[in-house]
């Protein structure tokens, strides 16, 4: 059989434009409508953390004075070594920069060119948009209410969140003048108080906002682990809609979701299911509230098949 036939497109219209942006591959997705392209929404989690490769004792190994001194090349030699600062807020290692870099390639290859790129306001999340926007021209925008459960900091033993806005503003791509939907102060003010279960709510309730916005490109949304699942669970009725349903059931429709009390069972097999640099697609399957999305899990390949990947495990 012929990869024509293989090949599916992401075409959710009924409208079958011809697009320049149209790029034949043999990859599962080709997205060959103009139109859809405003509409989609890619969704992927930061790159490989330095302390979840080396463990958090990598602050005392790669240091000489105020140095690094890197004992492995997956380092980041332009790190400034400073325990307080990175104990919570850890950057992203080489590879997980330089993968980066691919992952925005491999969009690009497939037609999609994000005009602006929602992040979490983490150090790793800056960092892996950054590594993206330096060759797409994207502007950056920092978002905290990305931001991972507080509930998550606490458990870890932070008495408070890091100043994450500091780090901020040494990306010069990062668009300062954007208004969020929610305002670091609102999360330094509640830092004790929000729940794991509010925090979610709040993820979910920033991602489908973003993904609803009309735009003339696509948007990327760098997140965390929890914003991978969040967005998988935003669009699962949307997989399930046929043309003739669009208005019995939403994604607006399911408002709750599923978490672990204890939270360390449930994190742990969210980071083992949406790894480093994972990639999902949201698309706005209408024009009209209320909403419905539908979730492209194979948007682009994978950066490999062998023990180190960035698929989805389904």
């Amino acid at each position: 059989m012929s990869l024509s036939k293989n090949r599916k497109s992401l075409d959710l219209d009924d409208e079958n434009e011809s697009s320049a942006h149209y790029l034949r591959s043999q990859w599962t997705v080709c997205v060959k409508s103009a139109k859809i392209l405003k509409k989609v929404t890619v969704v992927m989690r930061s790159a490989e953390r330095v302390d979840r490769v080396f463990g958090s004792a990598w602050l005392k190994s790669e240091k000489y004075m105020t140095k690094v001194n890197a004992t492995d090349i997956n380092v980041p030699k332009g790190a400034v070594l400073h325990p307080h600062f990175y104990h919570f807020n850890p950057p992203i290692t080489n590879i997980g920069k330089y993968s980066a870099q691919l992952i925005g390639r491999a969009l690009r290859n497939r037609g999609i060119e994000p005009g602006v790129i929602f992040c979490s306001p983490t150090l790793r999340t800056l960092q892996t948009a950054a590594a993206i926007a330096k060759s797409t021209g994207a502007r950056i925008l920092v978002e905290p209410g990305l931001l991972e459960p507080m509930e998550w900091y606490r458990r870890a033993g932070a008495k408070q969140l890091p100043d994450f806005f500091d780090e901020a503003l040494d990306f010069p791509q990062v668009d300062k003048t954007y208004k969020p939907i929610f305002s670091m102060h609102e999360f330094t003010s509640m830092f004790g108080a929000k729940s794991q279960e509010q925090c979610i709510q709040r993820i979910m309730l920033v991602v489908k906002n973003i993904c609803v916005i009309f735009r003339d490109t696509p948007a990327l949304i760098i997140g965390h682990a929890v914003t991978m699942d969040v967005a998988s669970k935003i669009g699962q009725h949307g997989d399930m809609l046929s043309s003739g349903h669009t208005e019995d059931l939403t994604s607006y429709e399911d408002s709750t979701y599923p978490s672990d009390p204890s939270g360390q069972a449930a994190k742990l097999e969210l980071g083992v299911r949406y790894p480093p640099l994972s990639v999902m697609g949201l698309v706005r399957n209408n024009d009209a509230p209320p909403h419905v999305l539908k979730t492209v899990p194979d948007l682009i390949p994978p950066l490999s098949m062998g023990s180190y990947s960035n698929k989805i495990l389904n």
